[in-house]
């Protein structure tokens, strides 16, 4: 299925794009291009969890928190 149909799908499902509910730190990054045969859930997006899914083919993550604080040490 393409990446832009499950980015909908969460959107129905937890209505994301409501500003009111969700703070400034949610949001959405895909490529809406790419074809997504596997996904895969994790909390806490690390370099682990990127290797892991790598490893196990997923083609998208969804994640509870953003990557930049345990990637780059930014929030």
């Amino acid at each position: 299925m393409d990446a832009l149909h499950v980015v909908e799908r969460i959107d129905e499902l937890f209505n994301i794009r409501n500003k009111e509910i969700y703070s400034n730190e949610s949001g959405i990054t895909y490529n809406a291009d790419k074809k997504v045969n596997e996904i895969g859930y994790c909390v806490n997006l690390t370099l682990e969890t990127v290797e892991e899914a790598r490893t196990h083919g997923v083609d998208m993550m969804v994640t509870h928190h953003d990557a930049w604080d345990e990637i780059h040490g930014l929030s």
